[in-house]
């Protein structure tokens, strides 16, 4: 039964903490669901937790992160105003660590109500008693994985995010860590566990066979094909809905006037929608250029890999012909294997280990984006709750004014009546017959009493 724990990490700058939140708490990407979750009937759900003084309890919010990290800059900013060089030089400030386990082992814990979070807790513990890593939260990502035919295939992890500077030694975290340091994190991983009855090994070693190298590097090599794909047939499926809702405006626009309210406000929403396809189409071609450079520097680290090894022999009698070989072929797969699974940290960690200043530009082009389209809407929302406004004033008007002119027209009819009924009853009908004919003579009256 394969029982294997490994630990990987990396520094984050703090700017990018609510990303860090909206990814492992509420489970989106740029607003949006992340694509490789599970089926909810394979899922095995997610839990985050904060630190409270020595006690772990649900996280609520953000604000409560936030809260903690702030207290640590704040002490932190009190210990470099004290130096005569009271320069602040950290750009991460934060450490994010990624502990994964073995499917197989995992799942035999969790059908027998075994609660691995123990071992993860046991686990921070131990990082801030050995280098003063103190942890603001961590989350179990139980509902990741990929399917093999109809096979859900899980990627159960945690993710600890801590503080990456020692109060106390007055420096960075991961700035000082050695490679040894690095390699003693996997000890300390597979040993926390243990502590609490957990039975993980540490993570598979560069000693393990060639063959199960190659089992690893297929699967991840497998896992990226499949992602890769779906990411296509996603970038797709956007582009064409976006293109498709600016269609659908444009056509429910030509139902209305030119000059009418309703075909201003289409309008407005068809220039939302034009923009929105823009950036999907943009968006596109960034990517495509992205993945165009990164299997541009795969290729050329590999090729380096091969150069090194290669050797070029002469051979003939004038020594004309050149025969290339390798020099030493274990070197050559050990060079190979180890350029691999940086490959596979790429996918793992989705981010391009040597060029991470790009990655975190390019999030903050993309939230930069996402907050001019919000405003554009807001605005837009603004405008048309405005004209409503006027719509409604204009309609109660109308409504109170047409009330007024039907009580008047009414008090009309009402005194015309009786002006009849007075008429009739003094029998003055035939006088204003008589005066109507004699003045209808000197023509001095407009109308014809005679005939009302």
């Amino acid at each position: 039964m394969r029982n294997y724990s490994s630990v990987t990490s990396r520094g984050v700058n703090k700017n990018f903490l609510e990303l860090i939140y909206e990814h492992n708490v509420n489970r989106l990407k740029k607003g949006q669901e992340i694509d490789y979750l599970l089926n909810k009937e394979d899922s095995l759900g997610n839990r985050s937790k904060i630190l409270i003084g020595d006690e772990f309890i649900n996280l609520e919010s953000f604000n409560q992160v936030k809260e903690n990290l702030d207290k640590l800059e704040e002490q932190r900013q009190q210990l470099i105003s004290k130096r005569e060089n009271s320069g602040d030089y950290l750009q991460n400030h934060l450490i994010e660590f990624v502990v994964a386990l073995s499917e197989e082992q995992s799942n035999y814990y969790l059908d027998n109500d075994i609660d691995l979070s123990t071992g993860i807790e046991k686990f921070i513990e131990n990082l801030n008693e050995n280098y003063g890593i103190k942890t603001l939260m961590y989350s179990e990502h139980f509902d990741e994985g990929h399917y093999e035919g109809n096979e859900a295939k899980k990627n159960l992890h945690y993710h600890i995010i801590a503080y990456n500077y020692h109060l106390e030694k007055e420096k960075s975290i991961l700035g000082s860590f050695t490679k040894q340091d690095f390699r003693d994190l996997q000890d300390l991983a597979a040993i926390s566990f243990q502590q609490v009855e957990l039975d993980f090994q540490r993570g598979i070693s560069k000693n393990i066979t060639k063959k199960e190298h190659l089992e690893t590097l297929e699967f991840a090599l497998q896992k990226q094909k499949i992602e890769l794909e779906q990411l296509q047939k996603r970038r797709k499926e956007e582009y064409y809905l976006a293109k498709s809702v600016k269609n659908d405006i444009k056509d429910l626009r030509q139902n209305f006037e030119r000059d009418s309210f309703e075909f201003e406000q289409l309008t407005n929403l068809l220039n939302v929608a034009r923009q929105e396809e823009k950036e999907r189409a943009d968006k596109n071609k960034i990517e495509f250029e992205n993945d165009k450079e990164q299997r541009g520097f795969i290729s050329s680290n590999l090729k380096s890999v091969l150069q090194k090894h290669l050797k070029k022999e002469e051979f003939g009698i004038l020594k004309k012909e050149t025969i290339t070989k390798v020099e030493n072929i274990n070197e050559l797969f050990k060079d190979l294997i180890s350029e691999f699974e940086k490959m596979k940290k790429i996918d793992i960690q989705n981010m391009d280990y040597n060029n991470i200043k790009n990655f975190e530009k390019e999030l903050m082009n993309d939230k930069t984006k996402l907050v001019k389209v919000i405003e554009t809407l807001d605005n837009d929302n603004r405008k048309l709750e405005k004209e409503n406004k006027i719509l409604k004033e204009q309609q109660e008007n109308f409504v109170k004014n047409f009330g007024d002119f039907k009580t008047k027209f009414i008090e009309i009819e009402q005194e015309n009546n009786k002006y009849k009924d007075f008429i009739l009853q003094n029998n003055l009908n035939k006088n204003f017959e008589n005066f109507g004919k004699i003045e209808d003579k000197d023509n001095n009256l407009p109308f014809n009493f005679s005939r009302a």
